[in-house]
């Protein structure tokens, strides 16, 4: 299914780049420099898979994933370990860089990216949903 399929069933792109639910500049400074550097490190690891260094891990799978089982099955897990802070993560993180279009990188690259996914996503949906039931307290 192309993106533009899913724009069909889902309704219109949003006009303007959706906004994180939370945003981390009402964290606080410091918590705003942490995330910016989290960006950056995942831009450098989306550059250094083959991908455009400019954009990030979650938007190079939300481009690639729909009508890939391969894409679609990272984008899965992916948008799994962020529902707490934003729903559908990568298809909105695609949105948000439209315009920079991305590449899929050579197989190893993805083989990378899947392995690092596969391994990080999990410890990190769980720290997210801690982290959410621990200030609902």
């Amino acid at each position: 299914m192309t993106h533009d399929e899913l724009d069909t069933l889902l309704g219109a792109r949003p006009p303007n780049p959706p906004r994180l639910e939370r945003p981390f500049h009402a964290h606080g400074p410091a918590v705003e420099y942490v995330m910016s550097v989290l960006v950056a490190l995942d831009q450098l690891a989306n550059a250094l898979t083959g991908g455009n260094p400019d954009m990030t891990i979650s938007a190079r799978i939300g481009q690639f994933a729909p009508g890939s089982a391969y894409w679609g099955t990272l984008e899965r897990l992916v948008d799994w370990a962020f529902a707490p802070i934003q729903r559908r993560h990568c298809w909105k993180a695609f949105i948000s860089e439209i315009g920079r279009s991305d590449r899929k990188g050579s197989k190893l690259g993805q083989t990378v990216i899947g392995i690092t996914i596969f391994l990080l996503m999990p410890l990190f949906g769980v720290a997210v949903r801690l982290a959410a039931t621990l200030r609902k307290k």
